[in-house]
């Protein structure tokens, strides 16, 4: 998950592993398995087509997208957006690239680019919290409290990191409001 303090993902090591009719993915942080995900072999369908070109590609998208995250904590914003760039020049589908997009049009001030971004995060990926947190933001800057409250109320309905901020987002256009 994507935090203000903390903009990165943290990356695990997937196993891919066949026994008999099924099929189970290990996820390993440094030497230690922390997951496991298991299904029959006849119900993978898609999935499994979707995991080889994911594997063919991913760590390349990913290490640019890493690079561009580094650049972010270094505020070296106009180089971290050209390694989103290349990342979507390669996979425009990729959401993590699209949201840092958003994330760094919100930094700069360009609000309407911002909306665009989470906009077309959510578009792609309903369940996208990062994006719902991001927007909420985006519409209270421009000034939309309603929608700004509709999207950080959203978050509140799951328990995750950014819950909290979303709190604290809605008491202040609350207080803005003189409620």
């Amino acid at each position: 998950v994507l935090l203000p303090e903390k903009p990165y993902y943290e990356t695990f090591l997937l196993k891919k592993v066949a026994a008999g009719d099924k099929v189970a993915v290990e996820i390993y942080s440094g030497d230690k398995e922390i997951g496991r995900y298991e299904r029959e072999s006849a119900k993978i369908g898609t999935y499994e087509s979707e995991v080889a070109v994911t594997d063919e590609f991913k760590d390349v998208y990913q290490k640019i997208f890493l690079a561009g995250i580094e650049l972010e904590k270094q505020r070296l914003y106009r180089d971290a957006r050209r390694k989103y760039m290349e990342v979507l020049d390669k996979d425009p589908k990729y959401i993590p690239a699209i949201l840092r997009l958003g994330v760094l049009a919100l930094i700069r001030g360009q609000f309407e680019n911002a909306l665009d971004k989470f906009k077309e995060v959510r578009e792609k990926d309903p369940r996208n919290l990062d994006a719902c947190y991001y927007l909420g933001l985006t519409y209270k800057f421009l000034g939309n409290n309603e929608k700004a409250r509709e999207n950080l109320w959203k978050l509140n309905l799951h328990d995750g990191p950014f819950q909290v901020p979303a709190f604290v987002e809605i008491g202040k256009i609350d207080m803005d409001e003189g409620n």
